[in-house]
């Protein structure tokens, strides 16, 4: 059987807007769900930002737009 040719896309490892050039080539849809997800947060960043999410679900019955733009925001800031 063939190998189905998927797009991609060019993924900065340091977000272009944070001043990053550096790109790895990655499948589109994974890029684009990483955006979506992490918007343009560093890789270590991302992880916190998982983490963060994680102790949210555990401690409350409820979890906002807002607690999960706040969370993102202090993982961008952490450094």
């Amino acid at each position: 059987m063939m190998a189905r040719l998927r797009k991609t896309s060019a993924h900065h490892i340091i977000p272009r807007s944070r001043g990053g050039k550096k790109t790895v080539e990655i499948p589109d849809d994974i890029h684009q769900a990483w955006h979506i997800l992490f918007e343009n947060l560093y890789g270590q960043e991302a992880i916190d930002f998982i983490h963060g999410l994680n102790r949210l679900f555990r401690t409350r019955q409820e979890v906002t737009r807002d607690d999960i733009n706040a969370l993102r925001q202090r993982c961008r800031n952490a450094d």
